[in-house]
């Protein structure tokens, strides 16, 4: 879902963004037509930039069954088909089989959602 990790500093932050297009499948639905991209997918790309952040803050974090726990969001605006939102994550805390991430997501300094995120991996899952 993200496109693109624009800047990671292991351990402590990354910068990731995605690219509205019109092409998506979420776009398709003729019944369902929508100008901006709906809250649930901007979760997603949310956690998606947490649980790489998550995965290069330590090796032993990269293999297994990727969750993510709980969010607490706050919507301040939507972005529309063809803008670009970047996504900033930051490493709160890095627990042994989890972390919490603050994130917020932007398109040109325009405010669009701040997020408090726990993600994490289980590992030997039969």
């Amino acid at each position: 879902m993200i496109d693109k990790v624009i800047e990671i500093k292991k351990g402590e932050s990354l910068v990731a963004v995605k690219n509205i297009t019109g092409n998506e499948w979420i776009f398709q639905n003729q019944s369902f037509q929508i100008g901006h991209l709906p809250e649930p997918f901007i979760i997603e790309a949310a956690a998606q930039a947490a649980l790489v952040l998550y995965a290069v803050s330590d090796d032993s974090r990269s293999n297994g069954i990727k969750f993510l726990g709980k969010v607490k969001s706050e919507f301040h605006d939507l972005p529309k088909i063809s803008e670009q939102i970047a996504i900033r994550v930051d490493l709160v805390k890095l627990m042994q089989n989890l972390g919490i991430f603050s994130s917020n997501v932007s398109v040109e300094g325009r405010a669009i959602a701040d997020f408090n995120l726990i993600c994490g991996v289980m590992h030997n899952v039969q």
